[in-house]
């Protein structure tokens, strides 16, 4: 299993309450069913992590000057994705 796959079947699981799901795979005339459970401690990591990128995009979008240094490739002095704010 690839693991945006298991990240996205974490996700559902979550939205929907799920403490297992199954991945169907067909392909090329091969079919793969694999069970996956729940994890509440991976999910948290990905949630924490999703929420930090969330931060970080709203503050770019919020900067005018962040973006135009992006758009030329600068580095931006003091600042870096994982900041907190």
């Amino acid at each position: 299993m690839r693991e945006y796959e298991y990240i996205q079947l974490q996700a559902y699981m979550y939205l929907t309450s799920m403490p297992m799901a199954t991945l169907i795979q067909h392909f090329a005339g091969t079919f793969e069913e694999t069970s996956v459970p729940f994890n509440e401690g991976f999910w948290k990591i990905i949630s924490h992590e999703a929420s930090r990128f969330a931060q970080a995009l709203r503050r770019l979008v919020e900067n005018e000057e962040m973006q135009k240094q992006l758009l030329l490739n600068a580095v931006f002095p003091g600042w870096s994705w994982q900041s907190e704010s």
